[in-house]
């Protein structure tokens, strides 16, 4: 597919300045990882996973457990 984009002066000279230092590079392949980065699903599971880490809290957070510390220290 061609497309043809807009990019502004300030990001078209640092994208001229990219490709000139990694030459093993191209417009495309630049172009083409960031949209994979872009586009990609996000992927949860590792923050899932480190969320169940906790199996024995001492309170909900629905109980506003933030603030457990901070109504403890005052009384």
């Amino acid at each position: 597919m061609k497309r043809t984009i807009y990019l502004p002066d300030d990001i078209a000279e640092r994208l001229n300045k990219y490709l000139i230092d990694h030459p093993n590079e191209t417009l495309s392949s630049v172009v083409q990882e960031a949209l994979e980065k872009k586009l990609a699903p996000k992927d949860v599971s590792k923050l899932l996973s480190f969320a169940g880490i906790v199996q024995n809290a001492s309170c909900n957070a629905a109980d506003n457990a933030e603030d457990r510390d901070a109504i403890a220290s005052e009384r």
